[in-house]
């Protein structure tokens, strides 16, 4: 039986960040959970199911962004529970489940839920844009 699994497609000004950090706009979260962010309530993407690319360059980022050494940032990020925020107003939280895939009600799912994910602790977000 396959389980099920969440992603956030990501959406809005920020999704162009988020895909040269993940190098896609869908991106797997887990467990889709909602969690206070620096931005608001999002989701948090744990960094365990990032490929070796992936954390490369989200600590390339997030190190140039917030000048803090990569080397911080690394050893910061590999620990097991970090998660990445992304605001709920940037993404799209789908299920998939075999063939299946099923687009997921953020409100409704926050309503339900305290936002809050003591579980994990997450990482500096890419700085918001602003327009000029």
């Amino acid at each position: 039986m396959n389980k099920s699994k969440y992603y956030v497609k990501l959406i809005g000004k920020q999704s162009e960040i988020y895909v040269r950090i993940f190098g896609t706009d869908t991106v797997p979260i887990n467990p889709p959970i909602p969690l206070n962010t620096p931005q608001g309530v999002g989701f948090g993407v744990d960094t365990n199911l990032l490929t070796l690319e992936q954390k490369l360059r989200l600590i390339k980022v997030i190190s140039s962004e917030n000048r803090i050494p990569e080397k911080e940032v690394k050893k910061s990020l590999l620990k097991d529970g970090k998660v990445f925020p992304i605001p709920i107003q940037n993404c799209i939280l789908a299920k998939v489940n075999g063939d299946t895939i099923s687009v997921i009600d953020v409100k409704k799912k926050i309503a339900k839920m305290e936002p809050v994910h003591k579980r994990v602790s997450p990482v500096a977000p890419p700085p918001v844009a602003t327009e000029a």
